[in-house]
């Protein structure tokens, strides 16, 4: 999967360009992330308010964080929200 392709389908949901699946996303690990470059990461400093950065999570299982929940990002009309799911098959 290609970030770049990444888009919201018509209910909002963030969808894979190529296959028009929905992308599970988790809360991203950055010690674990060796492939981005953190220059918009939130995850180090936390989910509060507070938080500088914008970047939180990460479409790669490998990178999760440890006891972080799978989730789609849904746009709202204002922002993203999440909608956590239950993982199954090869999401688990």
């Amino acid at each position: 999967m290609k970030l770049a392709n990444l888009k919201p389908d018509a209910d909002g949901y963030i969808i894979d360009g190529d296959t028009g699946e929905r992308v599970v996303f988790y809360e991203c690990d950055p010690a674990k992330n060796f492939l981005c470059d953190k220059r918009m990461c939130r995850a180090a400093a936390g989910e509060g308010e507070g938080a500088v950065g914008f970047c939180s999570c990460t479409p790669e299982p490998a990178f999760r964080k440890e006891g972080g929940r799978a989730f789609y990002k849904r746009w709202n009309g204002e922002y993203y929200g999440r909608e956590y799911i239950e993982e199954v098959g090869t999401h688990a």
